[in-house]
C-alpha cells in the first residue's frame, strides 16, 4: 500500500501504550513531512530556503490540500520555517486529517473519548500491525548499516532526531545513539544526493527552531 512520507510519520509517532501520537513537537513534524512530501509531488519547491508554488494543481490527499492551499493563499514566498512553525500550531487539525486518511485505509481505527466527560480527545489503534512494526525494522536496519539507506529512510530518521522525537521508535539508548551516528557518515559518505541533502538541511533547521522557540514559550509561562 502506498504511503505519503506525512503517513508515515505518523504511524511511527503513536504510543504503543497511549495510542495517542507522541511527541511535544509532533504537529512540526508532520507539517515537514507534508512539506517533503509536496516538493517529491512537484507541488512546491525551495528556492534561497523560501518556499515557492511549481505548480497550482491541488494534491489528492486532503491532509496535503490542507498544507499547500495555505501556501498558495500567500502571493509572497515565506521561508520553510515560517510555514512549519505556522501551520504546526494547528497540530490538531493536522493530526485529524492525517488520522482520518489512515483509518479509510483501514491501517488505524480512531476512538473518540472525554476526560472526565467534558475535554475530548482522540486514541488511535493500529490495525495493521504488522506494517508499522516492518517499517520501524527498516528504520532501525538502516541505522545499524544491515540496510542500503534510501532516501525516504534517510528523510523519517531525520524528521525524528530534529523533532526531538527519536525515543519514540528507538527505546534503546544505543540505537539512538546509532542513528546520530549514522545521519552524520550518510551524508559525509555521499550516500544522499547534494539536492536531498540540502533539502533536508533546510527542513532541519526550520524544525530545530520552531521546536526551540515553542520550548522556550512553555518554559516561561510555565515560570
Amino acid at each position: 500500500m502506498e504511503l505519503s512520507l506525512a503517513e508515515k510519520t505518523t504511524l511511527l509517532l503513536i504510543g504503543e501504550k497511549n495510542n495517542r501520537i507522541s511527541g511535544n513537537y509532533s504537529g512540526y513534524i508532520i507539517v515537514a513531512a507534508c512539506l517533503f512530501d509536496l516538493i517529491r509531488l512537484e507541488k512546491l519547491e525551495l528556492k534561497d530556503k523560501r518556499v515557492q508554488v511549481k505548480s497550482h494543481r491541488l494534491p489528492n490527499e486532503e491532509l496535503l490540500k490542507y498544507v499547500f492551499e495555505k501556501i498558495k493563499a500567500k502571493e509572497k514566498p515565506k521561508k520553510i520555517k515560517t510555514w512549519i512553525s505556522r501551520i504546526g500550531q494547528w497540530s490538531g487539525k493536522i493530526k485529524r486529517l492525517v488520522a482520518g486518511q489512515l483509518e479509510k485505509k483501514r491501517i488505524l481505527s480512531i476512538r473518540k473519548k472525554k476526560i472526565l466527560g467534558i475535554f475530548p480527545y482522540r486514541t488511535y489503534h493500529l490495525k495493521d500491525v504488522k506494517l508499522v512494526a516492518e517499517l520501524k525494522n527498516e528504520l532501525l536496519q538502516t541505522v545499524k548499516r544491515e540496510r542500503k539507506p534510501d532516501d525516504e529512510s534517510y528523510l523519517l530518521l531525520n524528521l525524528l532526531k530534529s523533532g526531538r522525537s527519536m525515543r519514540v521508535v528507538f527505546k534503546n539508548k544505543e540505537d539512538r545513539k546509532q542513528l546520530v551516528e549514522f545521519l552524520k557518515t550518510a551524508e559525509q559518505d555521499s550516500e544522499i544526493s547534494k539536492a536531498l541533502s540540502d533539502t533536508i538541511k533546510a527542513i532541519n533547521a526550520a524544525i530545530a527552531g520552531s521546536v526551540a522557540a515553542a520550548a522556550a514559550v512553555s518554559a516561561s509561562s510555565g515560570s
